[in-house]
Parts: C-alpha cells; sequence; structure tokens
C-alpha cells in the first residue's frame, strides 16, 4: 500500500464541527473519516469538502457500493455546498456535480 498524508488536525476539526459529530448518513456517532473523491484521485490533497464523517455500518456500506449510503453521501455534500437538497437529480447526476465541484476546489488550492 501506498504512503497516504493524514488528515491534518484542523480538517478533522472541521469536518467533526460541521456534523456536530454525527455520521452524514443517519444521527449515530461518526468514527470515520471518508473521501468522498478517492484520495488516489486528488493527487493526496486533502480538502474539508472531500472528507465526511461516518459511523462504522455507513463506512462499511459505502465500501461495499450500497446505493443508498452512496445517495446520502452524495446529497449531504450537495447540500453543503447548495444548502438545498437537489431537486429532480438522480445519484449520477449528483455524484458528477458533487465530484466536479471538489476537483474545482483542488485546482484553486494553492499547493
Amino acid at each position: 500500500m501506498k504512503y497516504r498524508k493524514k488528515i491534518p488536525q484542523s480538517i478533522k476539526n472541521a469536518v467533526y464541527i460541521r456534523q456536530n459529530g454525527f455520521c452524514a448518513c443517519c444521527l449515530n456517532r461518526g468514527v470515520h473519516l471518508h473521501h468522498i473523491l478517492a484520495y488516489s484521485l486528488t493527487l493526496g490533497h486533502i480538502n474539508v469538502k472531500n472528507i465526511m464523517l461516518l459511523c462504522e455500518n455507513h463506512h462499511k456500506l459505502f465500501h461495499l457500493g450500497d446505493p443508498e449510503t452512496f445517495q446520502s453521501i452524495y446529497e449531504y455534500a450537495w447540500y453543503l455546498q447548495y444548502h438545498h437538497l437537489p431537486e429532480e437529480k438522480d445519484l449520477s447526476e449528483i455524484s458528477e456535480e458533487v465530484n466536479k465541484l471538489i476537483k474545482e476546489d483542488f485546482h484553486k488550492m494553492d499547493f
């Protein structure tokens, strides 16, 4: 396994505060910090918009490819960006837009 940068404490703190310590999918305690856009696709750069706090169950479900978990995570990421839930969009449209926004943020960052 390749070396991965640790998530900086400032980003961890911001995510915990943003989500009040709760999973992005439910009201269970969040215990896993998870990248929305895969770490490998961000060239190792870490951004608070690309990190979600998930409970043990939803973290496992995400990695198993559970469509409801994907939907919840991407809708939450959409909400964080636009402050409303997406209307009349399917999961592929939502995830495509969210990934595009996250990528744009990485391009704006000064490395």
